[in-house]
């Protein structure tokens, strides 16, 4: 005889004859994640455009939580530098420089991808900090979007033209656009 199981969201009835609703929520369900437009982000950008300005306790929270975070990056703790800048950006996350700084050890950490999405919510954020420019560049620079790293670093440069970290990062994407393509395999290589 073969054995019956409960659903997941059911219980076994009860003596009474009641199913009662299990209070897991359902598979895949997930909490849509938006950005300072309202639209939705990467998860990146979590705690972006939240409905209600930080209170100042939460601002004060926000700041400890990334003075914790520089002090993880210092000491080359990216996982922990990034949860403590996650933190202070779900505590307040109309602070630029959070963002700014959890790119900054996305990027220590190799994942371009995620320090890219954080650099475009600090540039989006305070597009008149040449700073937010030059981390956007570097995550670019590091997922090989050589072109568009170019553009960022230009951007920054408008912004603060004697800033030597902006121009040797243009320098070098100026660089990698205009490298030849690396030559193709050989047939019958593997």
């Amino acid at each position: 005889a073969a054995l019956s199981r409960a659903s997941p969201t059911t219980h076994s009835p009860p003596r009474g004859g009641l199913v009662k609703k299990s209070i897991m929520p359902p598979k895949n369900r997930r909490r849509k994640r938006t950005g300072a437009a309202g639209g939705t982000g990467s998860g990146a950008a979590v705690g972006a455009g939240a409905a209600a300005p930080a209170s100042a306790a939460d601002k004060a929270r926000a700041q400890e939580a990334k003075a914790r975070g520089n002090t993880a990056f210092s000491a080359n703790k990216f996982d922990e530098a990034i949860a403590a800048f996650t933190e202070a950006i779900l505590l307040d996350g109309s602070d630029h420089v959070f963002y700014s700084n959890r790119s900054a050890a996305f990027l220590s950490m190799g994942k371009p991808a995620e320090a890219e999405a954080d650099a475009r919510q600090c540039v989006a954020m305070k597009s008149d900090w040449s700073k937010g420019h030059g981390r956007l560049g570097a995550a670019l620079f590091a997922g090989r979007k050589y072109a568009e790293a170019v553009k960022a670093y230009a951007a920054g440069i408008a912004i603060d033209p004697t800033n030597e970290t902006l121009t040797s990062g243009l320098v070098q994407a100026q660089a990698a656009v205009s490298a030849p393509p690396p030559p193709a395999p050989a047939a019958g290589a593997s």
